[in-house]
């Protein structure tokens, strides 16, 4: 299984950030980061290797890393079910 740990590891790291401490830096939209940190987290990485991709990152690396890395190459919203 190939993995993308530039995408990973950022995802992990601001998956706690904004589950563990935003809400306690933010008292006023507390359960709004405390039930939907995931979904935030997932956009905000999804953007990230986005401009990765754009920015060429993943030009001239391995075909299984590019296949997990770049947005796309993924085929995430071809194999959608819909």
């Amino acid at each position: 299984v190939a993995q993308c740990v530039e995408i990973g590891l950022p995802e992990l790291v601001l998956l706690v950030f904004v589950s563990q401490f935003v809400p306690h830096v933010l008292h006023s939209g507390k359960h709004v980061f405390d039930r939907f940190s995931v979904l935030f987290t997932v956009a905000i990485v999804w953007l990230y290797a986005y401009i990765l991709t754009v920015g060429g990152a993943y030009n001239h690396v391995k075909h299984k890393t590019q296949i997990t890395c770049r947005t796309d190459r993924s085929g995430l919203i071809d194999a959608a079910p819909w």
